[in-house]
């Protein structure tokens, strides 16, 4: 559980007993959103636009060296087997991808933005079976999806390419 200097881990034990571990952040602070990226590694995002690794216990581990420190750059998350993708205001996209230095553990693969000067957040992720297709929802209620596929992440020179689902609607 994530909110406003809110941050709670809880375990189910057993049917019906569930059990809260203490939390102890590195300061507290607005927590965004948050998602298991393994079975034992929870990344926990923050209005400052930190990004927090703990453990399944809740301990802190430490705060990603590749955040990208800007404000409610994370305003939603979602996994994958590469990594994980955030996405925030102004229609920020980022791909991170694990990485092979242990002390960065997971590094930026690469940014686009969708919807660029409407000032739209990024809502929600969703992400096919597969994991070739990202699905968004912005705040201006358009759904928007983006290609995962390998080769389209390896051209980091280029920006990747977000398309509406449908013809934008909403608008106006």
């Amino acid at each position: 559980v994530v909110g406003d200097g809110i941050i709670k881990f809880f375990r189910l034990q057993g049917q019906d007993d569930v059990k809260q571990f203490p939390v102890q952040p590195p300061k507290l602070q607005h927590f965004l959103c948050h998602c298991w990226l393994t079975t034992d590694k929870m990344l926990v995002c923050c209005e400052s636009g930190e990004l927090l690794l703990f453990d399944t216990n809740g301990e802190f581990q430490l705060t990603l060296p590749a955040s990208p420190g800007e404000a409610r750059c994370a305003t939603s998350v979602v996994p994958f087997s590469k990594g994980f993708v955030i996405g925030g205001d102004d229609g920020f996209i980022r791909v991170f991808e694990k990485s092979e230095d242990p002390r960065e553990v997971y590094r930026q693969a690469i940014q686009t933005q969708v919807d660029p000067g409407t000032g739209a957040m990024v809502r929600s992720l969703a992400l096919s079976p597969s994991e070739e297709m990202l699905a968004l929802s912005t705040s201006t209620s358009q759904l928007y999806q983006m290609s995962l596929l390998g080769q389209d992440l390896l051209k980091p020179d280029e920006s990747l390419t977000v398309e509406p689902v449908l013809t934008q609607f909403h608008v106006g």
